[in-house]
């Protein structure tokens, strides 16, 4: 949230819900930071489980069949 514009538009939706710039920020900040600790934390590569994550009006995080099958051949590889 570097750039200027951006500020810009934090600061302006601070001062209209009468928030903080950091509050804000966080807002904005939290969805990615849930989809990092999903995506890293919540991964069984040995099972291979990797989960969805759907955010409203925004998009679905995902890994692919064909990502799960060159994993699990990886992984058969490792194990080897």
């Amino acid at each position: 949230m570097r750039h200027v514009e951006t500020k810009f538009l934090i600061r302006e939706l601070a001062k209209e819900e009468e928030l903080t710039t950091r509050s804000v920020e966080n807002i904005i900040s939290s969805h990615f930071e849930f989809v990092r600790h999903v995506m890293g934390e919540k991964v069984n590569r040995e099972d291979n489980y990797f989960p969805t994550v759907r955010l409203k009006n925004f998009g679905v995080f995902y890994c692919t069949d064909s990502r799960k099958k060159w994993m699990k051949k990886l992984n058969s590889k490792n194990v080897s």
